[in-house]
């Protein structure tokens, strides 16, 4: 009989047995460190800049998101369970516990998909950002203690994301790697992270926090969607959009508190075989991308690939929806005079519309329907949530227009999105061309890049910009005056000495 060396099919076949807190990997502790440690004084100074801008775009989106029936559920269910009044709900006079109130003002800020993208894909500002706004008005925190607690928590989220690998390039085409649900997940960690920052948590108490977030994470994706009840995103229909931007903050929250008192959970959360990633599912998961160069002194934050919105759909819409626009001013085109618009970008977009209200749903039209958003530019209509009201999808007019306008793939978006992520891991560039048949006429524009992203500066966010978003979304809400306050208090955010003076500008 022979004898085998000791630990020798543990070697060959190491699934078959548990790992050991020898054997699996310390990210998780890392990234507590990192979120524990860090200070106001890491950043550097555009990072600020960006954090700022990104608190006052979230916010702004927050403002319009209001009364939109999925915030309007929301906030009704919060105020259902009561609680305290240390937190302001943005935009209205109600006040409630801080958890309460980061949910409902991150679902607000998302629900009419007017919020930043990260990698082009995935939403964590409403996380980042309303969880440590909610503690900081309870806890009295300044300005800088919050602007760190939204960078840091941002910096988690964006982490995962990439760790997760969620662009696949196949054939030179590129693919979504069936990650979605650590894309999306990813901002439940960003939201606790965030409250570990502004509740001062040591570093044992922040893997304790990721160690519960991981054990409080529900799916956060879309596994609930399905051709069976296609997703609606709307008023009376379907409104389980993608991830709850409340519930997945309110989650980050609850953990950190959770910690704060004294749970206990696995601090593990993000390390190894029964870790968050690999348990949820991702293929082709770096864990080592979760700290990469991450340091106190790194001179790259991810909240600087924050790309901002100036209209209220999908990412991957802003392309042919703004040279869209562009053609109609350049060549002063009448919209009652144009036969057809057709639409060439990534051919996993191209999506076809036999009948071109296939995706146009009761109450809020779904926002990633080209039709349907150019129909919305052709007629001038805000980009705030009136874009989305109920009854814009039944006029006439705008049914009528959504019929000329058609999809087809492009072999050129493939291409620059693959030397995108072969680059930096996404695709940064998203091409697009805009075909216009106009009486009699052939009028044709493209591009790579869009107003709001921030690598180009042609295409990055003014101040008259942001300014204007601003405006447009607190009309109806807050005044003049008031909305120039907010913006002074923002943009002189890190000499603020409590935030609960910010929280109180944004109650009408």
């Amino acid at each position: 009989m022979t004898t085998e060396p000791a630990g020798a099919w543990e070697r060959l076949n190491p699934g078959m047995f548990d790992e050991t807190p020898g054997t699996v990997g310390r990210h998780t502790r890392d990234v507590a460190a990192f979120v524990s440690r860090v200070d106001y004084d890491d950043l550097p100074a555009g990072v600020v800049t960006d954090t700022k801008h990104l608190i006052l775009d979230t916010i702004s989106c927050a403002l319009t998101g209001r009364d939109v029936a999925s915030a309007r559920i929301t906030r009704e269910v919060s105020n259902y369970l009561g609680g305290g009044a240390q937190a302001s709900v943005i935009g209205t006079r109600d006040r409630t516990s801080p958890p309460l109130a980061a949910m409902v003002n991150a679902k607000m800020a998302n629900a009419i998909d007017l919020d930043d993208c990260f990698m082009n894909i995935a939403h964590f500002a409403p996380q980042a950002t309303m969880a440590p706004l909610a503690l900081g008005e309870s806890l009295h925190r300044s300005g800088r203690e919050v602007i760190v607690a939204v960078a840091a928590g941002y910096e988690v989220a964006a982490r995962i994301a990439l760790a997760a690998n969620f662009w696949k390039v196949t054939g030179q085409l590129v693919y979504g790697g069936g990650s979605e649900r650590l894309v999306f997940g990813a901002n439940v960690f960003g939201a606790a992270a965030a409250a570990v920052k502004a509740l001062g948590l040591d570093e044992q108490a922040a893997a304790t926090a990721l160690g519960v977030c991981g054990y409080f994470a529900p799916s956060l994706i879309r596994s609930s969607e399905s051709a069976l009840e296609p997703p609606t995103y709307g008023d009376a229909g379907y409104m389980a959009k993608y991830c709850d931007a409340g519930w997945s903050t309110f989650t980050g929250v609850m953990s950190a508190v959770y910690a704060k008192t004294g749970f206990v959970a696995n601090r593990h959360s993000l390390d190894g075989r029964h870790g968050y990633m690999r348990i949820m599912g991702g293929e082709g998961v770096n864990e080592d991308m979760l700290t990469h160069g991450l340091a106190r002194d790194q001179e790259h934050w991810c909240v600087s690939d924050s790309a901002l919105k100036t209209h209220p759909c999908c990412k991957y819409v802003h392309t042919p929806l703004h040279l869209f626009l562009e053609l109609v001013e350049e060549n002063g085109l009448r919209v009652e005079d144009i036969e057809r618009v057709t639409v060439h970008l990534r051919p996993s977009h191209a999506m076809g519309f036999a009948d071109q209200t296939v995706q146009v749903m009761q109450g809020i039209p779904c926002t990633h329907n080209i039709p349907y958003n150019l129909a919305m530019a052709a007629f001038g209509m805000t980009p705030t949530h009136e874009w989305h009201a109920e009854g814009n999808a039944d006029d006439p007019k705008v049914r009528a227009f959504m019929r000329k306008v058609f999809t087809q793939p492009s072999g050129e978006a493939p291409r620059t999105g693959v030397e995108d992520i072969r680059a930096c891991g996404f695709p940064k560039r998203i091409f697009s061309q805009v075909d216009v048949q106009c009486a009699g006429k052939a009028f044709s524009k493209s591009a790579d890049r869009v107003k709001g992203d921030p690598w180009w500066e042609e295409t990055k966010f003014t101040d008259r910009d942001r300014f204007d978003k601003l405006t447009r979304c607190a009309a109806g809400t807050l005044g003049r005056e008031r909305t120039e306050a907010v913006w002074e208090c923002i943009m002189g955010l890190e000499d603020t000495a409590d935030v609960a003076a910010l929280a109180e500008l944004l109650r009408p």
